[in-house]
């Protein structure tokens, strides 16, 4: 039962420039009808029209384009690896061991997270990290090819030590990737940036699910990684066109800006860096809370398949609405024009207290109807989008730029480490008659900690914002 609850969590877990006066004819009339629009009377009528300008215009620059094509192509290739990497591991062991062979994947996409905290963020910090996130893609490129090679593919340990390094990449791509937004946007762009980077995110989310249900029994497993392969390259290809409009930290820059060129050195000032730093500590905190969320998608899967019964399309659905979820939630954050501190704290209070809630009205419905379930989850995941947007600018704007891929590294971390601690006590408690209590009692749970989230943060951000 343990390890049942836990082989769902690995496939749902998973900015631009301004240099350049090229646009993308194909979004301009776009724009300027949106600008048209912003010349409204009403002032709340053109803020309103004026963010989704502000966003749009973010696909009229080709470095943009780029660099927002490439994290949707990255993000959908790796759903559909992921799910060919667990049919493959669950032939090798056979169906009555699936649930065990399901978790060591799981285990070993998660477990590099947390190992290469420090190694990330100082390799990151310490060199280009557009040059870092084209290596992550090309060598995730070169060992998908490993996987069309017979040995690879022999037993399930070699399996786990391919899926091992492609996880490595992927650490490396998650961390520059948030780390390289404020070297290609300027400050007055973040938040929209964040808002186009999490809307992709969310397409990618669904498109791929969807993709991958429907190629699942269609294509050959050496088909599907060649695949991957060529778009790992093109996402590699892709991210070579942006324009980095802030340099970033190379060796030379990381002296002059306090990084030590030590491992060991780099790591322990970037933690003292975010000791010292109350503001940024808090955030990430909030990120971690809001990280139990993706521990708590089992949740749903198990009420779509326990409770409402719906097998394998419900499950393909549920993901699907919980990628298009994603994406219209970053869409709403273009409301979110102020980013004052205090407000800030009661939007991101609202935003993690709305999923708790979400929860518990998911398992209310009980059985009623899954149109409606799904809608609910629809719904969760727009309030996690709303507040991952939120608090990845804030971590943007106030984060100091030789520190940051050490910052995001500790995120990344961290909330690799709650994920797999909520999954592992749902394990423990989930059963078959247990589903709808315990997303009550979780989406009970979830909005304490919220509340008490807020209160912890209520005199930092107070603090921050008088400053």
């Amino acid at each position: 039962m343990l390890v049942f609850f836990l082989k769902r969590s690995l496939c749902w877990y998973g900015g631009a420039c301004f240099c350049d006066d090229h646009t993308l004819q194909g979004y301009v009339f776009m724009v300027k009808m949106s600008s048209m629009f912003s010349s409204s009377k009403s002032r709340g009528s053109h803020e309103h029209f004026s963010g989704y300008s502000s966003l749009l215009s973010l696909f009229t620059k080709p470095s943009s384009f780029f660099f927002l094509s490439a994290v949707f192509i990255t993000i959908f290739t790796w759903q559909l690896y992921a799910v060919y990497i667990l049919i493959i591991a669950r032939g090798i062991v056979g169906n009555n061991n699936a649930d065990t062979a399901d978790a060591l994947v799981m285990f070993v996409f998660f477990a590099p997270m947390l190992l290469f905290i420090p190694i990330t963020g100082y390799v990151v910090d310490r060199f280009s990290r557009k040059q870092v996130l084209i290596m992550s893609r090309f060598c995730s490129a070169a060992m998908v090819l490993v996987f069309l090679v017979p040995f690879a593919r022999a037993n399930l340990w070699s399996l786990l030590v391919l899926h091992f390094f492609m996880s490595v990449a992927t650490v490396f791509f998650v961390v520059a990737r948030n780390s390289l937004i404020p070297n290609i946007y300027d400050k007055n762009h973040l938040l929209y940036a964040n808002i186009a980077a999490n809307v992709m995110r969310g397409l990618a989310l669904a498109t791929g699910s969807l993709s991958a249900g429907f190629l699942a029994n269609r294509i050959a497993h050496d088909q599907m990684f060649f695949i991957c392969a060529c778009l790992h390259t093109l996402a590699g290809i892709t991210f070579m066109q942006v324009r980095v409009c802030v340099p970033t930290t190379d060796s030379k820059r990381a002296v002059e800006h306090g990084s030590p060129t030590s491992l060991f050195k780099a790591s322990m000032r970037g933690l003292n860096y975010l000791k010292q730093d109350r503001y940024l500590f808090v955030l990430i905190l909030c990120r971690i809370v809001m990280n139990a969320v993706s521990g708590l998608q089992v949740l749903y899967m198990a009420v779509a398949e326990q409770v409402l019964g719906l097998g394998s399309f419900g499950l393909g659905l549920f993901a699907a609405l919980r990628g298009i979820g994603f994406a219209l939630g970053a869409f709403v954050a273009t409301y979110l024009k102020s980013l004052a501190s205090t407000q800030q704290r009661i939007r991101l209070t609202i935003g993690l207290s709305l999923v708790g809630v979400g929860f518990v009205v998911l398992g209310l419905l009980n059985d009623r109807s899954p149109w409606l379930s799904g809608a609910v989850v629809a719904l969760i995941f727009g309030a996690v989008a709303c507040v991952n947007v939120v608090s990845i600018t804030l971590i943007h704007r106030v984060g100091r730029n030789a520190f940051l891929g050490r910052v995001l590294s500790v995120d990344t971390g961290l909330g690799a480490l709650m994920q797999m601690t909520v999954s592992l006590l749902l394990g423990l408690v989930l059963g078959p008659h247990t589903v709808i209590v315990t997303s009550i009692a979780s989406g009970l749970l979830l909005t304490i900690a919220a509340v008490a989230w807020s209160r912890l943060a209520a005199a930092t951000f107070s603090t921050h914002s008088n400053a």
